[in-house]
């Protein structure tokens, strides 16, 4: 039974990803969440870690949308603080989908993380 309920909600958080790769808040939301979607990358890895598969396509199209949001975030950011921290979640995410050749945070001269893990956040 627990098997397949988490089958039937790993279903319902795939049919949230939209059409360029990203996951919406809500079913009725028409843009996605540049916010949520790396969540749904330690998803991804959580699913892997419990032996479900992760459709290839869909890991694969969440990545490319991590890559564009890094560069350019579908919401305005405040601060220095918030876009740090918007930085380091979807360099999380990526990490997560096992982009880590890709993620490195340069950190003003003190040299650079190659694992944000390593910055505290929920990894």
């Amino acid at each position: 039974p627990l098997e397949g309920v988490t089958d039937a909600n790993i279903r319902k958080v795939l049919a949230m990803q939209n059409w360029d790769g990203g996951f919406r808040f809500w079913p009725t939301a028409e843009l996605s969440s540049c916010w949520l979607s790396p969540y749904a990358a330690r998803l991804f890895a959580r699913m892997k870690e419990m032996g479900h598969q992760v459709p290839e396509k869909a890991a694969e199209e969440l990545g490319s949308y991590l890559h564009k949001v890094l560069r350019n975030p579908c919401l305005p950011l405040g601060g220095w603080r918030t876009t740090a921290e918007y930085r380091i979640r979807v360099l999380t995410g990526l990490a997560w989908l096992g982009d880590g050749d890709q993620v490195t945070v340069e950190i003003d001269g003190l040299g650079s993380l190659t694992n944000p893990c390593e910055i505290e956040v929920d990894c």
